[in-house]
């Protein structure tokens, strides 16, 4: 596992990352042994191996403690602020909750007397309408986020801090352009699939393109988490590269252009991000998508386990606490999943030629990468949840072709529709269709007795046993699959008389 590890330098550097926040969110002693801990092995790298990667991989790992240490001190500081009250002007970032007796709302700091300009912080207020980019002025009573049973939560937000906000009123300040730009998108997605599509199908798409599931029944939610596909209804990985996938086959049939297609890339990431309110789990796939169109505009290929660990380590780099997003830690495990054990399992049914229909190689291979996903996030699944679905797996091979195309379907719907209405008004029939039959397969696996079953806390343990040996089997297999392969050569090499191999 370590020689898989050194063999790709940024994967190796982001689980080092990993165990950083960890380490800081429970004790910054711990953390500060961990930081003369990588002094002394950047100095020993430095001074007896020189290993290039190596050091840059620690010289990351040491930003990452520092970094820490920054937002440990960032944290106090504001903390000591609890039961002050204040007055700010603030730009709402995002509306996260309303009730009959209290509205809440992630907000940003833009001018006040005790807390600085940029400052995020969770504010509860009495109901009234406040859309996502206005400006308000708010006497606020600051409340300390570090006794509450969500401090993980809101620190994986950067949130440090809550406040009560009173006496709210417009700000003199002019209302951000990009949170407002991003709720017009929003409201016209939102208008155009409630306009034209079925309330439980538009609820379902909406959750699809920008993941707002504030639409869904209760029962319908439930079923979702039931069948296994909550990771469909939280746009990340497989929603961009669904949206970057179309737009990229656009580029190519109409004129190839590599720097094109970077550009279209980049362009899909930064709205689609914005479009979500740049969620961990989105900024993670998009950030690994950016390294895929650099690497095309330099022309050279990327590791994919190199470009998911550069993004994971940047991401932890700027928000240290990160990896406590539950949508963040599934989507990256997900998708290290689908890397390391689906891609190497399925590539060796395909090059073996071991089944030779291909709509049962398709199958498989669908199959694989589903339990594959399922497998690397079943401890945090386990460990956040308490239950694990059975017929994720089956649910999983259903929808996501469906998904795929309903995506696609979806997109150019919503686009057509600022042009030709009447054009797009066929496509959104297709979009109700597809959308009803999605429901449908939720709705009825999702329903079963035992379509979900409660785990005990222990079953994690088991759970990542299980990983490690999943792990070493697939390891011990390509080390046998090389030992054969280097005897083949020595053969070829030994019957052409120890000659140049010319088969190579």
């Amino acid at each position: 596992m370590l020689k898989y590890l050194i063999k790709r330098p940024m994967l190796l550097c982001a689980a080092f990352c990993c165990l950083v926040s960890v380490v800081a969110f429970y004790s910054e002693a711990a953390l500060l042994v961990c930081g003369l801990i990588c002094v002394c092995v950047i100095s020993i790298l430095c001074l007896k191996t020189r290993n290039i990667k190596l050091i840059f991989v620690m010289s990351l790992v040491f930003l990452m403690i520092l970094s820490s240490f920054f937002t440990l001190g960032n944290i106090r500081d504001i903390q000591r602020l609890d039961n002050t009250k204040t007055t700010a002007d603030l730009i709402i970032c995002e509306v996260t909750d309303k009730s009959e007796n209290y509205h809440s709302a992630l907000a940003e700091i833009i001018s006040c007397d005790v807390l600085k300009n940029g400052t995020k912080l969770k504010i509860y207020y009495s109901p009234i309408e406040l859309n996502n980019g206005s400006t308000v002025k708010a006497e606020l009573k600051i409340s300390s986020s570090k006794d509450t049973k969500f401090k993980a939560q809101n620190y994986s937000q950067e949130i440090y801090i809550t406040a009560s906000a009173k006496n709210i009123k417009p700000s003199s300040y002019k209302a951000d352009f990009v949170y407002t730009a991003t709720e017009k998108v929003r409201s016209y997605i939102k208008h155009a699939l409630f306009s034209n599509v079925s309330e439980d199908e538009a609820a379902t798409l909406c959750a699809l393109i920008f993941g707002d599931k504030s639409y869904f029944s209760a029962e319908f939610y439930e079923n979702v988490k039931c069948a296994g596909v909550s990771h469909v209804m939280v746009v990340s990985g497989l929603h961009l590269s669904v949206i970057i996938t179309l737009f990229t086959l656009l580029v190519d049939k109409l004129f190839y252009n590599r720097y094109m297609k970077a550009l279209v890339i980049l362009a899909a990431v930064v709205l689609l991000s914005a479009l979500c309110g740049f969620t961990m789990s989105i900024l993670r796939a998009g950030l690994a998508f950016v390294f895929v169109a650099i690497s095309l505009m330099l022309g050279r290929g990327s590791a994919a386990e190199n470009s998911l660990g550069s993004a994971v380590t940047l991401i932890l780099i700027t928000s240290p606490f990160a990896i406590f997003s539950v949508a963040f830690r599934l989507s990256v495990l997900s998708t290290f999943g689908i890397l390391a054990v689906a891609l190497p399992i399925t590539r060796y049914l395909k090059s073996r030629e071991i089944i030779k229909s291909e709509k049962l190689l398709l199958l498989v291979c669908a199959l694989i990468t589903t339990l594959s996903a399922m497998l690397l996030t079943l401890p945090t699944a386990i460990s956040i949840f308490g239950y694990v679905s059975i017929v994720s797996p089956i649910t999983n091979l259903l929808i996501s072709f469906a998904v795929t195309i309903l995506l696609w379907i979806t997109v150019c719907a919503l686009l057509i529709n600022l042009f030709l209405p009447s054009v797009a008004s066929l496509l959104f029939v297709a979009c109700e269709v597809i959308a009803k039959y999605v429901n449908l397969v939720i709705n009825f696996l999702g329903s079963l007795k035992f379509s979900a079953i409660k785990a005990p806390e222990w079953t994690a343990i088991f759970a990542a046993f299980l990983i490690i040996f999943v792990f070493h089997v697939l390891l011990a297999c390509k080390t046998r699959k090389d030992m054969l392969k280097l005897k083949e050569m020595r053969e070829k090499i030994a019957k052409e008389g120890g000659k140049v191999l010319k088969w190579r």
